[in-house]
Formats: structure tokens, sequence, C-alpha cells
């Protein structure tokens, strides 16, 4: 059974994963990519996907209040990046330029 922890952070990585390449964003492609790696780098040293008593859902299973936040903050993460996913679909129906500034929104406060 997988943990609480395990789960916000397949769906933060999906999240994450799901604009690389998204056609709006190409300028920023380098800066999604760099936040997958980042994650990921993050994930694997923390031991978010690790199984038995390595993972980090067994090791903070007595503290909730460390769950709950780390759950908030990929959840936070989870939407900006939903946002941003969002707001490039909406442009792409209306022929417009991209109206989620990636660069001063999110780019300026996950580096």
């Amino acid at each position: 059974m997988e943990g609480v922890l395990c789960t916000a952070g397949r769906v933060c990585r999906h999240a994450i994963e799901a604009v690389q390449g998204e056609t709006l964003l190409l300028e920023h492609d380098d800066w999604a990519r760099a936040r997958l790696a980042d994650f990921n780098h993050w994930a694997a040293g923390v031991g978010l996907f690790a199984r038995s008593k390595n993972a980090l859902d067994y090791r903070l299973r007595d503290l909730p209040d460390a769950i709950e936040v780390l759950c908030s903050l990929m959840g936070s993460v989870t939407a900006v990046f939903q946002r941003c996913l969002r707001e490039c679909k909406s442009c792409c129906l209306h022929g417009g330029l991209v109206p989620f500034n990636l660069t001063s929104a999110a780019a300026k406060t996950w580096r």
C-alpha cells in the first residue's frame, strides 16, 4: 500500500511532467526540465518513492504534522504546474499569448 506522501509525490511529479514540451512553454522548456530534475533529485534523496523502512512515509509515520506540511508543499507545487498547463491550454483555444507569466509567477518562486 502506497503512503500519502508517496501518492502526493506521484501527483506532483505528474503535474511537472505534464508541462514538458508544451508548445507555448518552449521558451521555458529548460526551466520546466530543471524543475522536474530538482523534484526527482529531492524525492530520491528523501526516499519519497522508496519502499519499506526506507520510505519517507514510514519514517515520518509518527509525525503527522510533518506529513501534513510536506503534503501541503507538494500540493502547492502541483497547483502551480496545473495552473500553468491550464493557462497554456486556454491560450491555445484563443490563439493568443500565454496569459500566465511563468517567469514572474512560478520561475521566480521556485528556482
